[in-house]
């Protein structure tokens, strides 16, 4: 059994006083997440799911958005770069997908996102670059919700590969895989 722990997850919104952000915390069992909590102690907000139990937030059930089609989705990509190759592959995405999506949104969050995407409030989500405490948990409470998470290249979830992409639907999510950019982290 392992813990996983973000203790501020969307630190840079933190320094700035900008509400979204969370706390994350996943307990894992054979590379599973068995159950995960995330906290916005700002605004109150707690989702929390139980592997084969639902997801909630504070205290009441919640499930994805019926979004299957990529021209109705409203999108978060996240801006953030450490790098040169990273910050030319958002700013590839950010141009394709432009067009191709109802919007895009950005709230520097990693937790924040993949909750809003559990509570139907966003419809897809990917990023690359970031680590397992970021997206772990709140991965089981999309997936919970009835959403679909795998690796930016299509393959079952790998949470030391640093990439997610989490949809409201399969349809969604392979109607865009083709769609975007990716490169290869460093495992963590």
């Amino acid at each position: 059994p392992t813990w996983v722990i973000d203790p501020i997850d969307g630190t840079t919104n933190f320094v700035h006083s900008n509400p979204n952000i969370c706390t994350i915390l996943a307990f894992m069992v054979d590379k599973e997440v068995e159950f995960s909590i995330v906290y916005n102690p700002v605004l109150d907000q707690l989702w929390t799911a139980r592997r084969g139990q639902g997801a909630f937030y504070n205290g009441e059930k919640i499930s994805v958005s019926s979004c299957k089609q990529l021209n109705s989705a409203l999108i978060v990509l996240e801006v953030g770069s450490a790098t040169k190759e990273r910050e030319d592959m958002v700013r590839d995405n950010y141009a394709h997908l432009f067009n191709k999506v109802r919007s895009i949104r950005t709230y520097g969050s990693a937790g924040i996102n993949l909750a809003y995407l559990a509570m139907g409030s966003v419809d897809l989500y990917f990023e690359v670059g970031f680590h397992i405490w970021d997206y772990a948990g709140p991965a089981l409470i999309v997936t919970e919700a009835g959403g679909v998470v795998k690796d930016v290249s299509g393959r079952k979830i790998n949470y030391l590969a640093r990439n997610i992409i989490a949809a409201s639907s399969p349809e969604l999510l392979e109607a865009t895989l083709p769609q975007i950019k990716y490169i290869t982290m460093e495992s963590d």
